[in-house]
């Protein structure tokens, strides 16, 4: 920590202020806060281009199982992106009809009932749909020991 302020602090973003017993008050500059507005903007402009991509991938992604005959889908994965995924489900007028996760502390999403993986046993003629990505590969690997068809798997494809 000491070395990342020093080089803050010799960059102009901080400056310090001693105080009396080895104690110190770090103070941002101009110069810092500009640097921190600016790391501020990058990071929002970051996530709302993941979150426009993401959006119209899994729009994409809904509208082409719509176009194929699918009228309902599982979501495997239960982070932001399901709630980025949840919205363009609705918008391609598909179902969703159950929502399962690995993580056991995770009991709803969107006010329903997050179901175990293994309840998606190898005799589920139900599509799942992977929204998570970060723990996409994970996911999929989970499904498939619990004897999930893959053909019955869908994700989006990395960009």
């Amino acid at each position: 920590v000491n070395s990342y302020l020093k080089n803050l602090a010799s960059k102009g973003f901080l400056r310090v202020k001693n105080y009396p017993r080895n104690r110190y008050a770090y103070l941002l500059t101009p110069k810092g806060i500009a640097e921190k507005s600016r790391l501020a903007y990058q990071h929002m402009h970051y996530f709302n281009n993941l979150y426009t991509v993401v959006r119209q991938d899994y729009l994409t992604l809904f509208q082409q199982l719509k176009e194929d005959g699918t009228e309902a889908v599982v979501f495997c994965g239960v982070d932001e992106v399901a709630e980025i995924a949840f919205l363009s489900l609705q918008e391609a007028g598909l179902e969703l009809t159950g929502i399962a996760d690995t993580d056991p502390t995770r009991k709803e999403f969107l006010g329903r009932a997050i179901m175990e993986l293994n309840e998606l046993g190898p005799d589920t003629e139900k599509l799942v749909v992977l929204t998570s990505l970060k723990r996409a590969i994970d996911l999929r690997a989970s499904l498939l020991s619990s004897g999930v068809d893959g053909a019955r798997i869908r994700a989006l494809v990395p960009r």
